[in-house]
Parts: structure tokens; sequence; C-alpha cells
């Protein structure tokens, strides 16, 4: 859109993913339990389900940023959970229908970022954000 000086928007996880991953832990929990697996294997396979979800969706809920800007200029800035900018790079995107889009697992963005925007935005974070654990 050449006519706007800057566009913005603000980032937050999707709830309805949430939900939908947690449904997917129980659906999966409910399976090993009804399953005719020895009670030791079950309980195992039970904690490496539950711990999984649970990193999941840590992951996901915690985002690195919360807002991204693309100026008519040709940059886009985002601005991370602690409320720095930073400079970031289109690098990818991918659509494939109306409202769904890929993300590209090898871009340079946190991988705690689950939306379709990580493969879109490329960090360029100071050394500092690498030992602060931002990247």
């Amino acid at each position: 859109m050449k006519s706007a000086p800057a566009i913005a928007f603000d980032y937050a996880p999707s709830r309805w993913l949430t939900r939908a991953m947690v449904a997917a832990a129980m659906l999966a929990l409910a399976a090993i339990a009804l399953c005719g697996l020895a009670v030791w294997i079950k309980l195992v396979l039970i904690c490496a389900t539950l711990a999984y979800a649970v990193w999941a969706l840590r992951a996901f809920r915690r985002a690195a940023f919360d807002h991204v800007t693309w100026h008519a200029t040709g940059h886009w800035r985002v601005r991370d959970i602690a409320g720095a900018e930073h400079i970031a790079e289109f690098v990818h995107a991918s659509v494939r229908g109306r409202l769904h889009c890929r993300c590209s697992p090898t871009t340079a963005m946190p991988r705690r970022i689950g939306s379709c925007v990580c493969g879109l935005l490329q960090h360029k974070f100071p050394t500092s954000h690498k030992k602060a654990g931002l990247v």
C-alpha cells in the first residue's frame, strides 16, 4: 500500500489455537490411557506427553514481540515485549488460501513465536539480546 505512510498491527497468540492445542493434548492422553500397554509404559508416555504439551503451550503463548510496523520507505520495525524496537527484514511469505500462511522454519526468529509472522520477519538483534535470551 504505497499511499499509507506506515501500517502497524499488534500481535497476540491465538486463544482458539491454544484451545485446539489443549484439546489435542487431552486426546493424546486419553489415547494413551485407553491403549493396551503396560501401566508403567502408560505412565512414562503420559509424563512425556504432558511435558511436551506444557513446553509447546508455553513457547506458543510467550511471543518475543508484540507490535509490528511497516513503513512506506520499505523497512519493518518490531517491538519486543520489553518495549525496545528493532529493525526487521522481510524474508519470506507464502499464502495457501484465504487466511492461511506458513512459517519458514529457517528464519532467525526466536522459536517461541507461534504465528505466521515468524516466517515473514527476521530480527536484527544486537548481541546483547542474544545473551538476554530474547533470540
